[in-house]
C-alpha cells in the first residue's frame, strides 16, 4: 500500500509538471469573472489562483458563451468550466469539486410593473408568472424542470433585465451578487426599482469534464483538498 500511494503522488506530481489544466467560462459574470484589458479577473480567479499555486498546477481559462463552455467540457475540448452550479445534465459528463463560491439566488422584480400589494408576493404567486433566467444557466433549468412559466432569454443578461421594465417577464431568477453588481454599474436603475424575493442557495465549483478524470484519476481529490482551503463560503454560525 506504501509503494501505491508514493506512485500516486509522483504520479501526480509529474502531471502537475506536464500539463496546464484548461478551463472555460462566461464574459462578464461579475462579481465572479470578467474581462478587464483582456484579462479575465473577479472573485472565482482568486479562489483558482490559491487552488492552483497550492496544487503547483498552471491553468488557462478561455472566454466563451456560457452553453459553449459547457458543451466543449462534454466533449473533452476543455478539461472544466466554472463558476458552476450542480444539476443531473451537468452530472451525466462531468463531476462538481467541492463547492467553494458562494451564490444565492433571488426573484427580481420591476417594481412598476406590480399590480397587487407587494406583500402578497412570493414564491407560490411567482409561478403564476412569466419569469427568465440567464442563458444556458442552471437557473434557466431550474425554471423548465419546475414548470415556471419561461420567456427564452436573449443572449445578454442586462438586454433580459430590460424585458421586466417592459412588461414581457414578470420576475427575472439571478444570482444575488451578480443582480447587484449590475446595478452598481447600471446609469438606468436603482436598487429600489425592484423588489428581491430570496428563492435559494446554490453554491459553485468547478465542473471537470469525466474524460479528464478518467485519464487523471487524483486529481479531483487533491483539488478538492485546496478548495476547501480557499473557499469564499461563509461558512460561520451566529
Amino acid at each position: 500500500m506504501i509503494q501505491i500511494a508514493i506512485i500516486l503522488i509522483l504520479s501526480f506530481q509529474c502531471f502537475g509538471q506536464a500539463q496546464v489544466i484548461e478551463l472555460g467560462t462566461q464574459s462578464n459574470w461579475r462579481p465572479y469573472q470578467y474581462t478587464e484589458n483582456s484579462n479575465v479577473r473577479g472573485i472565482a480567479i482568486e479562489a483558482l489562483d490559491c487552488i492552483f499555486t497550492q496544487m503547483n498546477i498552471p491553468y488557462n481559462v478561455t472566454v466563451y458563451p456560457w452553453a459553449r463552455a459547457q458543451h466543449l467540457t462534454k466533449t473533452g475540448r476543455v478539461d472544466g468550466f466554472f463558476s458552476a452550479s450542480k444539476n443531473k445534465k451537468r452530472d451525466s459528463y462531468a463531476k462538481l469539486s467541492t463547492l467553494f463560491l458562494p451564490q444565492k439566488r433571488s426573484f427580481y422584480i420591476y417594481k412598476n410593473n406590480i399590480r397587487i400589494p407587494i406583500s402578497n408576493i412570493d414564491l407560490a404567486f411567482i409561478k403564476t408568472k412569466h419569469t427568465s433566467a440567464r442563458v444556458g444557466s442552471n437557473a434557466l433549468h431550474f425554471l423548465h424542470k419546475n414548470n415556471y412559466k419561461v420567456v427564452p432569454p436573449t443572449k445578454e443578461s442586462e438586454h433580459s433585465y430590460f424585458q421586466m421594465q417592459r412588461g414581457r417577464v414578470f420576475a427575472y431568477l439571478e444570482n444575488d451578487l451578480v443582480f447587484q453588481e449590475f446595478l452598481n454599474q447600471s446609469k438606468t436603475y436603482k436598487e429600489s426599482d425592484f423588489i428581491k424575493v430570496p428563492a435559494m442557495e446554490k453554491n459553485l465549483g468547478v465542473y471537470f469534464s469525466n474524460k479528464f478524470l478518467m485519464k487523471n484519476r487524483q486529481f479531483l481529490e487533491e483539488f478538492n483538498k485546496y478548495a476547501s482551503r480557499c473557499s469564499l463560503i461563509d461558512n460561520s454560525r451566529d
